[in-house]
């Protein structure tokens, strides 16, 4: 054996080499490639105790927080208790202004008051309610109406030539309200006359 490393050196260092190549890989690899593992491994420890640690503060750190806060709420001119007493009145606003526009629109749906009536030449219109009185006594074929208006209260407007449209405002019961000679028909002597509360 010993004459055969003789006879052959340069094999015999080929063959050693690689003996010893081997046996480092081997090393590397099984020793080195592990210790790497255990660094990685103590290193993700580290940052997991570490996230925890924090986990932990944050929590405290919440905890204090509130109890603060719950401690400002109490103080009437702290900026917490300042800030919710605004939401209070800001809903409380909000609420109102809901209020005063449903009253605004229950208001408006409000029927005001309107009585009409057609009647013929020699007659007159009586307003049931408000006792305005329109008596005609004679048309023209220029459909216009000659008469007499008497307003509550017993003012008295002589009609001499009214036309449609003509409207004679008064108040009754603390509440406005128009006259009106809706119409003049001459052809068949009838007349339309109406009374229309006004809306204030």
């Amino acid at each position: 054996m010993s004459n055969w490393f003789e006879d052959n050196p340069l094999k015999s260092v080929i063959s050693h080499t690689c003996l010893v190549g081997a046996a480092i890989w081997a090393v590397s690899y099984f020793v080195l490639d592990e210790n790497k593992v255990n660094v990685y491994r103590a290193a993700s420890e580290q940052y997991k105790a570490k996230v925890s640690v924090l986990e932990n503060e944050v929590s405290s750190l919440k905890s204090e927080n509130e109890r603060y806060r719950s401690w400002l709420l109490q103080e009437p001119k702290s900026f917490p208790a300042l800030e919710s007493k605004i939401k209070s009145l800001e809903v409380a606003l909000e609420e109102a202004n809901k209020a005063s526009k449903a009253k605004e629109e229950d208001k408006v749906d409000v029927q005001l008051y309107e009585f009409s009536k057609y009647f013929s030449k020699g007659e007159s219109f009586t307003d049931p309610k408000t006792k305005a009185v329109i008596g005609v006594s004679g048309l023209t074929p220029e459909y216009t109406a000659k008469g007499v208006v008497i307003l509550p209260g017993g003012e008295k407007i002589e009609l001499t030539g009214a036309k449609p449209g003509a409207t004679w405002g008064f108040d009754k019961g603390g509440k406005k309200y128009n006259l009106t000679l809706d119409s003049v028909n001459w052809l068949n002597n009838s007349v339309k006359a109406s009374v229309s509360e006004v809306s204030e």
